[in-house]
């Protein structure tokens, strides 16, 4: 009878464990509609900015200036598969950088490289085409948008404001969340945020 208990003390402990390493992990869902967007614990649209990306992932394993601007950098955090593309448009404070002054940047967008992270329809980097088609079969097709994202679906859209010319329209559909994909496969999963700010 003690071996018994003792048995069964050890499995609970270990499922215990493993349950407590997985909420110590965090989130790997990736969620967007109309209105926010969700990248495990970040939630993006209530904090886009450098800062927030910080607070809710910890620190990035590296942050770059792009073409030497101190307004526009990329941060990567390695072991998480993830990339940001940071831009401010109304400058950042004097003497600093976007990677040095985290409040002061905003997210433009997201690449998610990871294969530990799905969406809510569970597609995940690595999958198939195929399966991205049966998931989703109101995905618009993509050519890219350079700056932004590369060829691909449109996954989640929204309407927004037009930005040049739109045919007198004032309004248009736009991205949200944007898969990648190259050789038949999902390359990586996008979130088109445009926070830049002014």
């Amino acid at each position: 009878m003690g071996l018994w208990r003792y048995c069964v003390a050890i499995v609970v402990g270990v499922a215990l464990l493993s349950a407590a390493q997985s909420v110590a992990a965090g989130s790997r869902l990736l969620q967007a509609s109309a209105k926010f967007q969700r990248l495990g614990d970040y939630w993006i649209s209530d904090d886009p900015t450098y800062s927030g990306a910080i607070k809710a992932l910890g620190a990035p394993s590296s942050c770059h200036l792009v073409d030497r601007s101190p307004s526009h950098v990329t941060a990567s955090w390695r072991s998480l598969g993830v990339r940001m593309d940071l831009v401010t448009l109304g400058g950042v404070p004097s003497g600093k950088t976007g990677c040095t002054a985290p409040t002061a940047i905003q997210v433009s967008t997201v690449r998610v490289t990871g294969k530990q992270w799905f969406t809510s329809l569970r597609l995940r980097v690595g999958d198939p085409v195929t399966k991205l088609h049966r998931l989703y079969p109101r995905a618009l097709v993509t050519k890219g948008v350079s700056g932004w994202y590369r060829k691909g679906y449109w996954l989640v859209t929204r309407r927004g404001a037009c930005v040049g010319d739109c045919g007198g329209t004032l309004y248009e559909t736009v991205p949200v969340l944007v898969a990648e994909t190259s050789g038949g496969r999902v390359s990586s999963i996008v979130f088109v945020v445009g926070a830049q700010g002014e």
